[in-house]
């Protein structure tokens, strides 16, 4: 201190072996605008490694992973000191990763006891219907793409639980939901459209995500289906467009 030495990182490093670097690892359909809620994950994850003086590398992997035409630069030259998955990744990226024997963590999913930082998808969900209730609606629709994500599917329980603690029925033909589809405009079409073709159609909706959400109002608006009056919408994430959306989106 006295002599005003500031230590080398890059000497650091080499004597404890480590990199500095976390890898990000995202699906790359997941990395668009049509799901912004990984975008500000990946912002978070650079605000606090950069208070440790940590660098993140980000990578995207496709739907369907193949480890010798898929496997990260990262992975292969043992350049990170630690691992963030978000969002749902095939599981042979995860066979990859246990032969590395990188620490890993997952945001937004879960896999076979690896550490992870979740929501309690089940309450929120539960939480959204309730208010819908609360409003006076009996005829709630629930709308979801890829409810295989244990998220989406989470949400989907909390609306059946809200509905059941309150005595109304769970009617499947008000849960319009698509397996695999990703929650891009297409699929918020094809969903609204499955919606507003139900007679009667639901005085509301629960839409498992804004990127839903937020393509239902536009078609809404655009079919003449005044929101909230005829329909009234909720959606779950809260990400940037939720508040300029017009209405705005609960």
């Amino acid at each position: 201190h006295k002599l005003k030495f500031t230590p080398a990182k890059a000497a650091q490093r080499l004597a404890s072996r480590t990199t500095g670097n976390i890898g990000f690892v995202l699906r790359d359909d997941h990395f668009t605008r049509s799901e912004p809620f990984y975008t500000q994950v990946l912002l978070g994850t650079e605000y606090e490694a950069n208070h440790h003086e940590l660098y993140v590398l980000l990578t995207t992997i496709p739907y369907q992973f193949d480890r010798q035409l898929h496997t990260p630069r990262f992975l292969k030259e043992n350049n990170v000191d630690g691992l963030l998955v978000a969002g749902k990744v095939d599981r042979g990226f995860f066979e990859t990763v246990d032969s590395s024997e990188i620490p890993t963590v997952l945001i937004d999913f879960e896999f076979e006891g690896c550490p992870a930082v979740l929501i309690d998808n089940e309450e929120g969900g539960r939480q959204a219907t309730d208010h819908l209730v609360d409003r006076g609606h009996q005829a709630i629709g629930f709308l979801g793409a890829d409810t295989k994500h244990p998220s989406i599917r989470g949400r989907m329980d909390g609306y059946k639980l809200a509905l059941s603690a309150t005595g109304l029925p769970v009617q499947d033909r008000l849960i319009i939901t698509s397996e695999n589809g990703e929650p891009d405009m297409e699929m918020g079409r094809d969903l609204f459209k499955a919606l507003s073709s139900l007679d009667p159609m639901p005085t509301a909706v629960f839409c498992a995500n804004d990127a839903l959400a937020l393509t239902v109002l536009n078609l809404a608006r655009n079919e003449s289906v005044n929101v909230p009056d005829d329909l009234a919408v909720v959606g779950f994430d809260d990400v940037d467009g939720a508040s300029r959306a017009t209405p705005g989106l609960t």
